[in-house]
Order: C-alpha cells, then sequence, then structure tokens
C-alpha cells in the first residue's frame, strides 16, 4: 500500500489516502491517523495539545529468561 495523499485534520489527526501499487489491483482507501497517548514526553511541548501519558506494560516473565542481577 502507498499513500497517495494526505492532509491534517487537527492538531493531533491526519487524514490519507491509500493505494495497492499493483495496478490489476486498483484498492484504495481512506484512513485516519490519531495521536492518543504519549510514550515518551516532548521537551517542548505543544501548550496547546494535552495527551494522557501511557501506562507502561508489564513486563513479560519468561521462565526461559536468565536473570543476570539475581539479587
Amino acid at each position: 500500500m502507498k499513500i497517495r495523499t494526505s492532509r491534517v485534520v487537527s492538531l493531533l489527526s491526519k487524514e490519507s489516502y491509500w493505494q495497492c501499487p499493483n495496478v490489476d489491483c486498483a484498492y484504495t482507501c481512506k484512513a485516519i491517523t490519531s495521536v492518543i497517548t504519549t510514550i515518551a514526553p516532548s521537551m517542548k511541548p505543544n501548550p496547546q495539545a494535552y495527551l494522557p501519558v501511557a501506562r507502561q506494560r508489564a513486563a513479560v516473565i519468561d521462565d526461559r529468561q536468565l536473570d543476570l542481577l539475581k539479587t
């Protein structure tokens, strides 16, 4: 898929039109991409944009993982 064109809808959202590069396919669609949470805060934040900070995911515990820092 290839983005043909896009436009800004709002401060945190963008609308884009996608198209399959295969001429015989000709599939085309429209998508909206929105920023929803902050993972790492900006060093120069925009005061007009507020995004909640995402919760950290719990680390996956795998019994096969070696514990290199045994305490």
